[in-house]
């Protein structure tokens, strides 16, 4: 994730630990994962 997005991987660790991030590091990891920014902060539906 680090190498495609550009974040570097301490602030990846950082935000699996604690759940947050810049708006912007959230559009970097949607945009590498084909998702809209909607659909990666929406909490998941069962």
């Amino acid at each position: 994730m680090c190498e495609l997005t550009g974040i570097p991987r301490r602030t990846i660790q950082d935000l699996e630990k604690r759940g947050d991030c810049l708006v912007s590091n959230a559009l970097k990891i949607a945009n590498v994962l084909g998702v809209k920014l909607d659909d990666l902060l929406s909490p998941p539906t069962d």
